[in-house]
């Protein structure tokens, strides 16, 4: 008889679902940024035009880069729809009438402000999807990501700008080497500033640092020193020192320190060259446009010179983190034993012998549980696990009173060691005292169950000794203890190691 036909639709796994919401500009914003984050970026916003415009602007009316569509973008990865769009709103308004400082509202003054909020519009998306919704754009391959998405991004918004100037707006100037700039100033803008905003939104400047404030503070100012005597300074080859003030600040600082530091530096260069000042400038003496294709380049390469250094040394830090971490916790699951909530044996013999080198005063002793081979055959090795560790916990708890380590030397024998100094009847005191917590019953099922300790117990005084000597003296009084019938201590006076029987007993 043939085999059933099996119905595809119970095979067939169904196909994965389009997430629309991977490509909205709103996706997973952060919630916990309310009106505080608004008034941030807003600040920021016009604190960027204002230096760019005022500053950046030369009198042919080019920017080598505009930083400030960096706040646009981020509004949108880091706030809530309503609250976004509405920051977008504010910052379209005031750029178009409070920031232009009597400057005329033209046709193409308000297409400019449409197509800054525009590109943010394009890159959010885009960075959304390929970049993470709450992303750190100084990780490597998400700012690799993100360099594209900006060049993308700007192009479109580039071409749309272009087209209506040319045919609309009728504007004579070349089309071609137009869009080549526009693309540059806003790609670079975003490049530049972008990570460095998302940052300062989150608070995380000074993370990832390797050297002191002070020392990262001088290499700041060292670098942006450069950039203003270098560009005073037109006849020197100082601009050459910003390449490694940079590095060294990439090295020293956190990655976004780094990437604030290049943002001044450009705003400063920028500056400078739109206001006929610097190397660049006497490079390019004809032509605004040239003088732009030589600036936005050397802007790129200070960009290039930090993201790169900065990212291989904020991925050794990272590493160098993650295996401190891994060392600490492999210490820590070395000094706990595997059971029980006592110190592992290595870890307890280190403290004990640091206690006896430094010739401190104390005690040690040495517990087993009487016969523990009948717990084990009575009621099973995972029942007799569970006496184990509750036996750990008393003793922890005793030792706990006089600042005490508790370690399980192996099987059923626990020590015990009491960094403080105690007197004989104190001692004495103290081990009837752990005998009688041990021998509280156990509840075991239904059932609560007695089980009795032996305890050899001796002295830690000050003077040369060691630490077998020590373990030896205990050792003999848990003999002694378990001669005398078990259920009781016996505590080893100051003797010789090959002198066991000086042992005082205790029931």
């Amino acid at each position: 008889m043939p085999s059933p036909t099996p119905d595809p639709s119970a095979t067939t796994r169904p196909a994965r679902p389009v997430h629309r919401a991977h490509w909205a500009p709103w996706r997973r914003a952060e919630a916990r940024r309310g009106v505080g984050t608004m008034a941030v970026l807003f600040t920021l916003y016009c604190a960027l035009v204002l230096a760019t415009r005022l500053l950046c602007r030369d009198d042919a009316g080019y920017e080598s880069f505009w930083p400030a569509n960096a706040v646009l973008l981020v509004a949108l990865l880091v706030l809530r729809p309503r609250q976004a769009f509405g920051l977008l709103a504010i910052c379209f308004v005031a750029d178009v009438t409070v920031l232009r400082f009597g400057a005329p509202i033209d046709a193409e003054a308000v297409l400019a402000s449409v197509l800054n909020v525009a590109i943010a519009l394009i890159a959010a998306p885009l960075t959304r999807r390929f970049c993470g919704a709450t992303t750190d754009l100084t990780h490597p391959h998400r700012f690799a990501m993100f360099v594209p998405i900006a060049l993308g991004a700007a192009s479109i918004e580039a071409l749309v700008g272009i087209l209506v100037e040319t045919y609309v707006l009728a504007d004579p100037a070349d089309p071609f080497a137009d869009w080549m700039q526009w693309v540059m100033c806003d790609a670079l803008g975003l490049i530049i500033a972008t990570p460095a905003v998302i940052a300062l939104v989150r608070r995380r400047i000074a993370s990832d640092a390797a050297a002191s404030p002070r020392v990262v503070g001088a290499l700041v100012a060292l670098s942006v020193a450069l950039a203003l005597v270098s560009f005073l300074l037109p006849g020197t080859p100082l601009f050459l020192l910003l390449f490694p003030a940079l590095v060294l600040v990439a090295f020293c600082a956190s990655a976004v320190t780094g990437l604030l530091v290049v943002l001044v530096v450009s705003v400063i260069v920028s500056a400078f060259t739109a206001h006929d000042l610097g190397p660049i400038a006497r490079l390019s003496p004809d032509g605004h446009l040239m003088r732009v294709a030589f600036i936005q380049p050397f802007l790129f390469a200070l960009l290039l010179v930090v993201v790169p250094t900065s990212n291989a040394v904020g991925a050794k830090r990272r590493y160098m983190r993650r295996l401190s971490g891994l060392q600490a916790r492999m210490a820590e699951t070395a000094a706990r034993d595997t059971l029980t909530p006592a110190d592992s044996r290595l870890h307890f013999e280190a403290s004990l012998r640091a206690l006896i080198a430094r010739g401190g005063h104390g005690a040690l002793l040495l517990i087993d549980i009487d016969h523990f081979k009948r717990v084990n055959d009575g009621f099973g090795h995972q029942t007799g696990d569970l006496v184990l560790v509750e036996f750990a916990r008393r003793l922890i708890e005793a030792a706990g009173m006089h600042q005490g380590r508790v370690g399980r030397l192996g099987g059923d024998e626990f020590a015990l060691c009491l960094a403080v100094r105690l007197p004989r009847d104190a001692l004495d005191l103290f081990c009837r005292g752990v005998i009688a917590r041990l021998r509280q019953p156990y509840r075991i099922g239904t059932e609560d169950h007695v089980f009795t300790a032996s305890i050899g117990a001796t002295p830690i005084e000050a003077g040369p000794a060691r630490m077998e000597e020590v373990m030896r003296r205990a050792d003999h009084a848990l003999y002694a203890a378990k001669a005398a019938g078990r259920d009781g201590h016996a505590i080893a006076d100051r003797i010789e190691a090959a002198e066991p029987a000086l042992l005082s007993v205790s029931a």
